[in-house]
């Protein structure tokens, strides 16, 4: 092609890929010297602008080319992209939205607008395209609800096989067959599939390993339709706000938090008897029990992966209204995810979280617990160190042992109650206590875990103190 402005937003692109910026920057604007009006050349140089730090002069280029070309996606992504990065979240939302309505996008895009709506406080918002990627991620053929057919996932999420999970999925299918389907396809046969399920598990533990790896094809062929997938969701929607809550006053809560000085606020009775009933439903049903790489067989559920209804996005706008001062719009909610775990536990390793303030309340019935001075969580009175990574104060559990040793720290024990939160600072090392609960699906004790705000944007100076006993 002789067209010069090509040439040179050709020869800037090959400059930007070998990283000569500033080069590639002078190719673009010799570009847009000879035609302002080039949308690509518009957003190329936004790009090179943005790589040299001039980050205004990058929106101004990439919203100029959008300007000339509306349906410019790359100008779309690299806007959207950027203005997230800079805070600007209500600018970027838009755009995501458009992206995404127009079926331009794929799982790194889905996974920035749920970033960006959950910086901004939009929770509801993120959840619709959190219940997207769920779909494509971990969605089956006998799913239903979201056409993913548009969008474009890098594969799917893996399903690695463990005994746990086997045990867990069986108990739970034959769950789901003593309540009557619960709305299931007509045409699935669940006893046939908790009987595949059952032959997977006995071969599994004919070969005394306990290594969690892939399906292997002979289990593909049987539960490889439905394991490690959504084939049932429990419609579990928002329920009035005024019956919500249990018998608690968030003032006096709040006020109870900020006199404290040992890093934990306890709540009994958190949620209302229907809030509990209606959110204990849909963990118990819904098939979002995937993440299986803990110690003692434990299984994680999170919100990207199925673990998002319209009860649990309701519970997390509404702590944040009722708790102005210690989460309020200071702290917004970046993740939330639920564990389940068998009937016993010994003592973990501590680990700090991301956040600023975590949220963890119980809901399995008391019955179930046979340790009624145990089986919660321990929260020790030392902080993770600032210049700790994530990695070290997370995941290296002997590391965390010696630390919260040598420096003689002490742990705060709140035993398990049903429909107990805690809430605490998530600086702090904690725990989940040592369990023994009563076997059986319904007696699984189950947690659920908000995070909100940044351990690393929480400023010490402004934050309320954390809450005791």
């Amino acid at each position: 092609m002789n067209d010069p402005v090509y040439t040179f937003i050709a020869e800037g692109h090959r400059l930007s890929t070998e990283g000569d910026f500033q080069a590639a920057e002078i190719c673009f604007r010799k570009a847009l010297d000879l035609n302002p009006s080039s949308a690509m050349a518009h957003n190329n140089l936004g790009w090179a602008c943005e790589r040299a730090g001039k980050v205004d002069e990058a929106v101004g280029h990439y919203e100029r080319a959008l300007d000339l070309n509306a349906e410019l996606a790359l100008a779309q992504v690299n806007l959207a992209t950027l203005l997230a990065r800079l805070g600007r979240h209500d600018q970027a939302v838009p755009i995501w939205d458009e992206l995404l309505e127009s079926g331009i996008y794929d799982e790194e895009l889905i996974n920035d607008a749920i970033d960006s709506a959950l910086a901004q406080g939009d929770i509801r918002y993120a959840a619709q395209w959190a219940e997207v990627c769920a779909q494509a991620l971990r969605g089956s053929s006998v799913s239903s609800g979201i056409d993913t057919d548009r969008i474009v996932i890098s594969g799917t999420a893996d399903a690695y096989v463990t005994a746990e999970t086997l045990e867990h999925d069986i108990e739970q299918i034959r769950y789901l067959i003593r309540c009557g389907g619960m709305g299931l396809d007509g045409g699935r046969d669940l006893e046939g599939m908790a009987r595949h399920y059952e032959a997977v598990l006995t071969a599994w533990l004919r070969t005394g390993t306990s290594q969690r790896r892939p399906l292997t094809d002979e289990e593909q062929a049987l539960i490889g339709e439905t394991y490690g997938r959504i084939f049932h969701s429990r419609i579990t929607p928002r329920i009035d706000s005024s019956s919500i809550w249990g018998r608690w006053n968030p003032g006096s809560v709040e006020r109870a938090y900020a006199n404290s000085r040992s890093g934990i606020c306890v709540i009994d009775d958190f949620l209302s008897p229907d809030a509990l009933h209606e959110l204990r439903l849909f963990c118990l049903e819904s098939t979002v029990w995937f993440r299986n790489h803990y110690a003692h067989g434990r299984l994680g559920a999170f919100f990207r992966e199925g673990f998002n209804c319209p009860l649990l996005v309701q519970i997390a706008e509404e702590l944040r209204v009722a708790f102005p001062r210690l989460i309020g719009d200071t702290h917004r909610l970046l993740q939330l995810w639920g564990f389940k775990y068998g009937a016993h536990q010994p003592a973990t390793h501590a680990h700090a979280d991301f956040a600023a303030v975590n949220v963890n309340f119980w809901l399995t019935p008391e019955g179930a617990n046979l340790d009624e001075n145990s089986g919660g969580l321990v929260v020790y009175d030392r902080e993770a160190p600032e210049d700790w990574n994530f990695d070290a104060y997370n995941k290296e559990g002997q590391k965390i042992s010696n630390f919260l040793r040598q420096s003689g720290a002490r742990g705060v024990s709140i035993p398990y109650r049903s429909n107990r939160a805690v809430i605490f600072n998530s600086d702090l090392f904690h725990a989940t206590a040592p369990l023994t609960f009563r076997r059986g699906f319904e007696n699984r004790r189950i947690n659920v875990t908000m995070l909100y705000g940044r351990r690393s944007e929480d400023s010490k100076g402004s934050r309320l103190p954390a809450a005791g006993l």
